[in-house]
């Protein structure tokens, strides 16, 4: 019928414009989907490729008998597309497979894939780590058909995010002139992020505590190591004395000294808050405390330190004010997870008393949380 009436216009400039009408409102779907880009990174202890791409998300991945990796994605057009192999990435051949376009990636010796998933954007993300090790054959993606595990988690698990609301209980953390609690900002912000980053599907994150509790700083970490998490995010918000005009947002990382004597002195009350429990950090048994301060995963650190820089910037892109020189360090407990990259988050100043009611404005609290989840799909892009 649509047809028919244009058929019957006479007037050529108006056919012009109803056919240009008619393409600019095509549905999405009968574009041509293609692969974009292809990234390689090399890691101490894995190898990661990044494959950008448009249209349907599913994809298979998989190390077959002749140590190859195997990928196919439904449907993708490859137009000029420039890549550079790194070990141990040898050779790339491209091709149609059916419904699907089948990547084959020759590697220079047996791998094993640890994780494969999709981080839905625009473009997509394919990130697929492998270690060295013998290959278990096994596909992955959402359209395998064995499950694998990897301490409990599946293999191609999302990213598990763990979220620290700081403080808690018996432990109110900083109070501002009027009364509003940092552990009450910290569990409402807490929340927030967890569930931004659940719902975009990308994410499976998890909270230290949900509800008004106290929690050892040692206990979280421990929740952080007991699921795997891949990132440890703790969340705080300061108060220092005579720190009535002072305001803005702070990120820090894992450090032996402290980038300043602010950030010192933050960290020696942080480090504290266990004392108001009634425990002390001095007499936690030996084997625990060695693992919790082991200062030698450089690469952890240097994840940490690359978390921390994408939050600063995911913070002034969603215009939640800094601190003049926002990502600082220092010996937090509560950091020092050896296996996973970790940063701590304060969120302002409750001695501003500005700044604490700004901290309870649900669209503030959505800046900071949408300005995590910017800085984690940078991450987990690289």
């Amino acid at each position: 019928m649509t047809l028919l009436w244009i058929g019957k216009i006479n007037n050529q400039k108006m056919l012009r414009f109803i056919i240009l009408l008619f393409i600019i409102f095509l549905p999405c779907h009968t574009m041509a989907a293609e692969i974009i880009d292809i990234r390689f990174g090399k890691h101490p202890d894995r190898s990661r490729l990044v494959i950008d791409f448009t249209g349907d998300t599913d994809f298979q991945a998989k190390i077959n008998k002749d140590s190859a990796l195997v990928i196919h994605l439904r449907q993708k057009e490859v137009n000029n597309l420039d890549h550079h192999l790194k070990p141990p990435f040898e050779d790339l051949i491209i091709k149609p497979a059916g419904q699907f376009t089948q990547l084959h990636f020759t590697l220079q010796s047996p791998h094993k894939i640890r994780s494969a998933y999709v981080i839905a954007g625009d473009p997509n993300r394919l990130v697929i780590d492998i270690v060295a090790g013998t290959p278990n054959y096994t596909t992955h993606g959402p359209l395998q058909t064995d499950a694998v595990t990897k301490r409990g988690h599946p293999l191609n698990k999302k990213p598990i995010i763990m979220i620290d609301a700081g403080h808690g209980g018996v432990d109110p953390g900083a109070i501002s002139p009027s009364g509003i609690r940092e552990k009450d900002i910290t569990l409402t912000i807490s929340l927030m992020i967890a569930d931004i980053l659940n719902k975009t599907g990308r994410y499976d994150a998890m909270l230290t505590r949900e509800t008004d509790r106290f929690i050892r700083l040692y206990d979280r970490v421990k929740k952080a190591r007991d699921v795997d998490a891949d990132i440890f995010l703790s969340i705080h918000a300061d108060s220092v004395r005579g720190g009535d005009r002072i305001s803005g947002a702070s990120v820090y990382t894992l450090s032996e000294t402290a980038s300043d004597a602010q950030t010192a002195a933050l960290a020696k009350r942080e480090n504290a808050v266990d004392l108001i429990g009634g425990f002390d950090a001095h007499i936690e048994d030996d084997a625990v405390h060695a693992m919790l301060v082991d200062m030698s995963m450089q690469e952890t650190k240097n994840n940490s330190i690359a978390l921390a820089n994408m939050i600063v910037r995911g913070l002034k892109q969603k215009n939640v004010k800094t601190i003049m020189g926002p990502h600082r360090h220092a010996g937090f407990v509560v950091l020092k997870a050896p296996d996973i990259p970790s940063v701590l988050l304060e969120t302002g100043f409750l001695s501003n008393e500005d700044q604490a009611r700004d901290l309870l404005d649900p669209l503030y609290q959505n800046a900071i949380a949408q300005s995590v989840l910017h800085a984690l799909d940078n991450y987990f892009a690289y």
